[in-house]
């Protein structure tokens, strides 16, 4: 009698043994929404502190700036032996009669003695304007400074009254006296709603 052999040795004879698999393992909801909250938080206590760092750095800019001019024009006073004029101006060769700088100003002689600068008088210096970040105004109705040969500058103090992307409550005053001389000072209500106006 014939017998057939069995050659398959059990079912699963022919069979790749399973290699090795890598488990991944994602973010559940709840450590996605922990996350989004402790960067929204980070962010929230690091944006002002940073804001106001620009705001200042925006400021002292300007106000560097405006001292260079101011050096300037009691310079070309002197040399000139003339009146100087450091006044704002939109087109970089006249005054603009104007109480707001930050769209830039100009030292001029005045040589017809008019106590301004216009068309065919002598500019020294102009600064051109600055970002929409910073604002500065002088006190009312002082829309230029006048230097006089002998190093005063005429007319009452002056205060500049800045504000930055801070608002009202990062204004800043500073006062130039009869002398020359430039101190910090506590901003008006009013300066600084003028400063900040359009911000």
């Amino acid at each position: 009698m014939n017998t057939v052999r069995d050659t398959t040795h059990g079912k699963n004879s022919h069979r790749q043994p399973l290699r090795g698999k890598i488990m991944t393992r994602g973010f559940t909801l709840l450590e996605i929404l922990i996350a989004v909250a402790v960067v929204g938080t980070l962010l929230a206590i690091a944006l002002p502190s940073y804001s106001a760092a620009l705001g200042r750095a925006d400021c002292n800019t300007l106000l560097t700036a405006l001292m260079g001019s101011i050096t300037d024009a009691r310079g070309a006073a002197q040399n000139y032996e003339s009146d100087a004029i450091l006044c704002p101006s939109d087109d970089g060769a006249s005054c603009s009669g104007k109480a707001q700088w930050q769209n830039g100003w100009i030292v001029g002689v005045d040589g017809n003695g008019d106590n301004s600068i216009s068309g065919g008088e002598s500019v020294i210096s102009h600064q051109p304007g600055f970002e929409e970040n910073v604002h500065m105004v002088t006190s009312s109705g002082r829309t230029r400074l006048q230097f006089q040969p002998y190093g005063s500058n005429a007319g009452s103090n002056v205060t500049f009254t800045l504000c930055d992307r801070r608002g009202e409550s990062g204004s800043s005053a500073y006062v130039l006296n009869n002398s020359g001389h430039f101190h910090e000072a506590r901003p008006t209500a009013q300066n600084t709603a003028a400063a900040c106006a359009g911000m």
